[in-house]
């Protein structure tokens, strides 16, 4: 099964802050858990991808997603629209 099709047929969980202390935590959390890493793709909202905190995140499996000017947040409301939790 591809990483794409394996991330559509697991529930989506849109982590806003991912970078930082208490978004990184949550999605850390996430992925070293088996059971809900298994049920669960992250989607890891960062405004550099290039950061080595982003990098962690996208090698530990979560997917990130690049919001580099927040004056787009507001196409960002459709990213939760398509996820499972927030």
């Amino acid at each position: 099964m591809s990483s794409r099709t394996e991330a559509m047929s697991k529930q989506a969980i849109v982590v806003f802050g991912a970078t930082g202390k208490q978004g990184g935590s949550v999605v850390k959390t996430i992925l070293a858990d088996r059971k809900a890493a298994s049920k669960f793709h992250i989607k890891a909202v960062t405004r550099d991808p290039t950061k080595e905190s982003s990098k962690a995140l996208a090698a530990l499996g979560a997917e990130l997603v690049t919001v580099r000017d927040p004056q787009a947040l507001p196409s960002m409301l459709a990213v939760p629209s398509r996820s499972d939790g927030c």
